[in-house]
């Protein structure tokens, strides 16, 4: 029987498969004739693989093609906490008792490496090239990544990611003591600052056990007491708890921020945070902190205003949407709903609203062919909580808690909507393309589906002939700034047309394609001191 190496026979396989069955590869109910079609190509051509059995050998040739090749194995393993690849050919693997291993398997080469964690990457909604070489965010199943490529590792090496697993953990204070990893005294001293609602900071390197006492400590609470948790991307507390019967028997609220390229979608901490004041908690439990990148891009405003410059907010968010802590940052002015509203010094000096009847007729057209609107107004945000679930990515709850009274239901408002703009999500069986060949007369379309995210499957509808840009050249005009001085920091496709329009465009790290293109410079991630660095290359801080 003909032997060959395992990377010639993935390209071989992959081929022949693309050639004749390329409708199994995306078909995730084809898994199991997929691989009969592996099975058979082997059987036909007398392959084989040292190290492989006929059955095993199939199935590494199918994750290969459809899922992330020597990765694959240890992603669905239960018993795996970390799997931290070190370079293309060095993988180390962390169980859940503590033991690390290298494996015995690697990528076929620095590139195949880069395609995999590519691959996986971007079923998440996340991006890694040269431009932007560091990639960090949450996979399905709470699982956390952190990846970096060349040129910021060596070449030899491609690429370096940290996958790790994170299981909610309950630990009891029994546990932590025979464990060693506190005194009794210690426990008591803690459990009695919580008992006299004393704030505390639980502190510690990676993996030092910060989780785990936390869960101890909460876990001792009496049922009755109402405890609200907010953890940044993912879950790693878990105090729910249950009666024999499977009834909840205490009083828990978990809540995990959701970081989005188009702001209007993005769920912080801060505003986690500001939630749990509305549920009136006996004990407020904030997990990791990750918002240094948020304060940096505060101070660097703060800084680019005190050299003399003007910062502009240029947002896609209704003037009503526009979130309390947007506020409180030092910008010169502001350009909402993507250029139909303008203000300065808290003084609206232009706003462009759709007549009631077109709203009205907007939103009757939108439901009709199974979309779901959002009616964005400088005063007031117009929607019906009861459509949004999980299911179409939209968290009313924690937004309407965010608006106050800027909230309206659609319901009982037809009539009277004062809006700028419209957020429509797109849902299984919606007919999209119906409904904006009606409403295209009234609006531009800005489309986001397939963005990371909570924007996935958004379309925005702008009053025709309104954009960033067009909001930008008014503001230039009205304080005679030249527009040789205008530059603009973006990341969505509603940035488009500013960056069509600027002198000068700089991209985040974590924009879109689009825009990417017609940057000038790329600077990092929106999460990563993205606006301090740009500030910084252009040399205006």
């Amino acid at each position: 029987m003909p032997r060959i190496d395992l990377a010639s026979l993935a390209g071989m396989v992959q081929q022949y498969i693309s050639r004749k069955y390329a409708a199994a590869l995306i078909d995730r109910t084809k898994v199991a004739e997929l691989k009969a079609y592996i099975a058979q190509y082997l059987y036909d051509t007398g392959f084989t693989v040292d190290g492989y059995t006929e059955k095993t050998l199939a199935e590494r040739l199918y994750s290969e093609m459809a899922e992330y090749s020597v990765l694959t194995h240890y992603l669905d393993d239960p018993d795996v906490e970390e799997i931290n690849v070190n370079g293309w050919d060095d993988i180390a693997i962390t169980h859940l008792d503590g033991r690390i291993e290298k494996t015995k398997e690697h990528f076929f080469s620095p590139q195949h490496a880069e395609d995999v964690v590519k691959k996986l990457l971007q079923h998440s909604g996340m991006i890694i090239d040269n431009a932007s070489p560091l990639a960090q965010g949450h996979l399905p199943n709470n699982t956390r990544i952190t990846a970096v490529k060349k040129p910021v590792v060596d070449e030899e090496r491609a690429i370096a990611v940290s996958i790790r697993k994170l299981y909610p953990q309950r630990v009891d204070r029994d546990n932590l003591i025979r464990t060693n990893a506190l005194t009794e005294e210690m426990l008591g001293f803690l459990e009695t600052c919580i008992r006299y609602g004393v704030s505390f900071v639980v502190a510690g390197r990676t993996s030092s056990g910060k989780t785990t006492l936390l869960n101890a400590l909460l876990a001792g609470i009496p049922d009755n007491k109402r405890i609200y948790t907010i953890e940044s991307g993912a879950r790693e507390l878990s105090l729910v708890k249950r009666n024999g019967a499977g009834e909840v028997i205490n009083n828990v609220v978990h809540t995990i921020s959701r970081p989005s390229d188009n702001e209007a979608y993005n769920i912080t901490q801060a505003q986690l945070l500001m939630a749990a004041l509305r549920f009136d908690p006996d004990i407020i439990c904030v997990g990791e902190m990750r918002d240094r990148e948020a304060d940096s891009a505060i101070e660097a405003i703060r800084a680019l205003v005190n050299n003399g410059h003007e910062a502009w907010l240029c947002t896609g968010r209704s003037r009503a949407f526009v979130s309390w802590y947007l506020e409180q940052i030092p910008f010169t002015g502001m350009i909402s709903a993507c250029g139909s509203t303008i203000e300065k010094d808290g003084k609206r000096l232009f706003n462009k609203e759709m007549t009631p009847e077109i709203a009205k007729l907007s939103v009757e057209v939108l439901r009709k062919y199974g979309l779901i609107p959002v009616m964005e107004g400088a005063d007031f945000m117009y929607y019906d909580k009861e459509e949004y679930t999980d299911e179409v990515n939209w968290y009313a709850s924690l937004i309407t808690e965010s608006l106050g009274d800027k909230w309206r239901p659609i319901r009982g408002n037809e009539d009277c909507m004062r809006i700028n703009k419209i957020s429509a999500k797109m849902t299984a069986g919606c007919d999209a393309e119906a409904a904006l060949s009606i409403l295209s007369e009234y609006y531009d379309i800005i489309r986001h589906e397939g963005s990371s995210s909570f924007v996935g499957n958004t379309i925005e509808l702008v009053p025709k002939g309104f954009n960033k840009a067009v909001g930008i050249a008014a503001v230039i005009r009205l304080f005679d700034i030249p527009w040789e001085d205008t530059i603009v920091f973006g990341d969505s496709n509603n940035d488009l047309a500013m960056f069509e329009y600027a002198a000068t465009k700089v991209a985040m790290g974590n924009a879109s394609p689009k825009i990417k293109e017609l940057a000038d410079y790329v600077t990092s991630d929106m999460f990563h001191y993205g606006i301090r660095n740009g500030l910084e290359y252009l040399k205006l801080i």
